[in-house]
């Protein structure tokens, strides 16, 4: 009898040491599993209002926006038209929903920049880059009549109605001539609406048509705003002007096109700097011709690119002392010819 209470009461409390382990195992278990959840929980409810709040700050905030918040396309949930985007010393404001505005320049020796930013149905999504060019050379460069490189802008956004644009006169520095400075930007663009070309090949563009209706009081739009160089509002009014421009950059346009594909509208404005002049002097040393850049920021007006190579006008650095890129490439000519045809 003693000895099987005792085996009993052994055996009892081993069953009692078993139960007890797997309640501990179990309540471990279940205590992880919570854990494990519980974490989940947290780091989605972490990360989501992240993401909203960072949103919703768009909507309640009118500081600019960085050109990376928008990249990929971003639906922020109300309207950012005319909110200001920024990448790096570039800005431009948020378009009209339907409209792309993009912005690009050339420069005396460095870096072009560039800022593209769209807004499709209310998704607006941007891009941009910081290309260097290959430094020209002070004094003109053979063309190169075998280069077929040329870059559509963005995919290609030729003009589907005729050009009108105008001068703002009272943006003329006084060391030149309103007059003079219009016969130079209508000979820029007759440069690319004639195919005034280097290599001898005959031809006009087919759909490029542009009217020059004189001089206006409106400005482009196109400043300088806490050290970074800004595209105005989206207008029609095709305005080129002369006015100051940071670092090296000689020429800067801003232009839009619409969802259908077409051009729609462009700002220019040329630098103020006495290194751009109306005819390059005996001697020339850092000088660069006024109708060379104007040739090239047009190229951008009607929808073309930068190019590597140096002997086009849609190289992205303007070479000093020279008129060469007055007339187009050979590159330049079968990129117009993409855009409008020749015949």
């Amino acid at each position: 009898m003693g000895a099987g209470r005792i085996g009993t009461s052994v055996v009892g409390r081993g069953m009692r040491r078993l139960l007890l382990a797997v309640l501990v195992c179990a309540l471990g278990a279940s205590l992880a599993a919570a854990l494990t959840a519980s974490g989940r929980a947290g780091r989605g409810a972490a990360t989501e209002p992240r993401h909203a709040s960072a949103a919703s700050d768009l909507c309640t905030s009118s500081a600019p926006i960085p050109a990376s918040a928008l990249a990929g396309g971003l639906d922020a949930g109300c309207s950012l038209t005319g909110r200001t985007v920024v990448s790096g010393k570039v800005e431009v404001q948020v378009p009209p929903p339907g409209v792309t505005v993009a912005a690009d320049g050339i420069g005396s020796h460095g870096e072009s920049r560039s800022l593209v930013v769209s807004d499709r149905g209310g998704v607006v999504s941007s891009g941009s880059s910081a290309a260097g060019a290959a430094a020209a050379a002070a004094s003109s460069q053979p063309t190169d009549c075998r280069s077929s490189q040329y870059v559509l802008e963005n995919g290609g956004h030729p003009w589907s109605t005729t050009v009108h644009w105008k001068l703002r006169n009272a943006s003329v520095p006084a060391r030149m001539k309103v007059t003079a400075v219009a016969s130079r930007l209508k000979a820029a663009f007759a440069a690319w609406r004639f195919d005034h070309n280097d290599c001898g090949l005959t031809g006009q563009p087919k759909r490029l048509r542009d009217t020059y209706d004189g001089w206006t009081s409106t400005p482009t739009g196109i400043g300088m705003r806490s050290g970074t160089l800004k595209c105005g509002s989206f207008n029609h009014t095709n305005t080129v002007d002369i006015g100051h421009l940071p670092g090296d950059l000689l020429g800067w346009t801003c232009y839009w096109w619409g969802t259908h594909g077409s051009m729609i509208a462009f700002d220019t404005r040329l630098s103020s700097s006495t290194a751009l002049v109306l005819a390059l002097p005996r001697g020339c040393r850092n000088k660069w011709d006024l109708q060379s850049v104007a040739t090239h920021e047009f190229g951008h007006a009607i929808g073309l690119g930068h190019v590597s190579n140096a002997s086009q006008t849609m190289h992205g650095v303007a070479p000093a002392c020279t008129t060469a890129p007055r007339t187009i490439g050979r590159g330049d000519r079968l990129g117009l010819k993409a855009l409008y045809g020749i015949s």
